[in-house]
């Protein structure tokens, strides 16, 4: 980037320290800049504390006025263009101001007009994106690291749509993960999407990968399944490594099932639920958040009950009291005392933390382990009755045994009375 490169990119900043709203906040630094706006960190003044500003700035519709910081329009019909995606803006500002109670949605705390654009105040967020987060950890993350970060966002997703609102930008940028390690869902893209369907302009409402296929064109039927394929995309994404191809050519030609089935990284139970989610025709995805959930929720109960399954063994464990030994001290280390061949649950279940309870060293405690629950399985102590009921079947039976070979003797004249 050369020097007249970056002297135009710092113009359309305003400057630090810049006074607004009556001077109650003031710019500190510039901490993003996309196609369509702003965001500084500014200071609210009459509260002493730390706040996000949004400018709208959409490129290629205006500049700066450098001494006044006050907007400047290029005329003609981008005009119409920039004050309709003004319009759009403000109107989603009050849109996010509703869902300040919610804990997946940034809070909006004020918005306002000056220097001929529109403000939001919003609150300051501290830590990363999801796209920086999965960078971090090698450019891709487990299924289940994957939807630990986005169930949030699915759960804020569906509550957005109860009032009938869609978000049409979801991308591993647009969530946010706090360094309290709250869920945040970023960016309404409800004013971004309309200057670009207004102005034919589709570079500026697409994003290669996440944006449907209905999406690319102004007669594309919109709804809950928009945000669903983003989401679906953004998983996919974290968990391949690989961005889907544009939509536009998935009508065409397809490979993602292939690719989904034939994959390692997603388990079996979710393939189909993703293929279905991932459906370049809207009609054929689900229509709802909850709808995907619910699916969701179906395999994990599947795993779920799977996994109780697997688990499910008597294990014959000694158990000592002896300071010295492993596990005797510290409970979480007595799976060390597995049997050979039975250390593998290890691998794949959390450590058993052994009852904290005085035992004889010659006693050999007898566990049974079922869907994470153990018992004592001295069934014949607790009730003695099936024991006196089991002996007295097994007689039964010898005597039955006894009087039919008898029978088959005496029949055969082998033997007589």
């Amino acid at each position: 980037m050369t020097a007249n490169d970056l002297a135009q990119k710092d113009s359309y900043y305003l400057k630090p320290r810049t006074l607004l709203h009556n001077g109650q906040y003031r710019t500190e630094k510039v901490l993003g800049h996309g196609g369509f706006g702003i965001t500084y960190l500014a200071l609210d003044m009459h509260l002493n504390q730390k706040v996000a500003l949004k400018e709208y700035f959409p490129q290629g519709y205006c500049g700066r006025e450098t001494t006044t910081g006050s907007i400047q329009l290029y005329g003609g019909q981008k005009n119409e263009f920039y004050n309709y995606g003004l319009e759009r803006y403000i109107e989603e500002a009050r849109n996010l101001a509703n869902f300040n109670h919610h804990p997946g949605i940034v809070s909006v705390y004020n918005y306002f007009q000056e220097n001929n654009t529109a403000y939001m105040i919003m609150q300051y967020l501290e830590g990363q994106t999801v796209r920086e987060w999965v960078k971090k950890r090698g450019d891709q993350v487990s299924w289940d690291e994957a939807m630990s970060i986005m169930n949030p966002v699915l759960d804020t997703l569906k509550a957005m749509h109860e009032t009938g609102l869609i978000h049409r930008d979801i991308s591993p940028d647009n969530i946010y993960i706090c360094d309290n390690s709250q869920i945040k869902v970023l960016d309404l893209g409800a004013a971004r999407v309309s200057l670009g369907e207004q102005s034919h302009s589709l570079s500026v409402i697409l994003k290669q990968g996440y944006t449907p296929f209905e999406q690319y064109t102004t007669r594309g039927k919109q709804g809950p399944w928009t945000d669903l394929y983003a989401a679906a995309a953004t998983i996919y994404r974290m968990v391949s490594g690989q961005i889907l191809p544009i939509a536009t050519d998935r009508v065409v030609e397809d490979e993602i099932p292939a690719l989904i089935l034939n994959s390692t990284l997603i388990p079996h139970d979710y393939k189909s639920i993703m293929i279905k989610a991932l459906a370049p025709m809207y009609n054929q995805r689900y229509q709802s958040i909850e709808s995907f959930q619910l699916d969701l929720q179906q395999a994990d109960s599947k795993i779920s009950a799977g996994n109780a399954w697997a688990r499910s063994d008597i294990l014959a464990l000694p158990v000592s009291t002896d300071s010295s030994s492993p596990g005797a001290a510290d409970p979480v280390h007595r799976n060390r005392w597995l049997p050979q061949g039975l250390t593998g649950l290890q691998a794949l279940y959390p450590p058993y933390k052994w009852p904290q309870r005085p035992i004889d060293s010659t006693v050999h405690a007898v566990k049974i382990i079922s869907a994470g629950l153990e018992e004592e399985v001295s069934v014949f102590q607790k009730k003695p009755w099936l024991l006196v009921t089991l002996i007295v079947c097994i007689l039964l039976i010898g005597l039955m045994g006894v009087a039919g070979l008898g029978w088959y003797l005496y029949k055969n004249g082998l033997i007589s009375f």
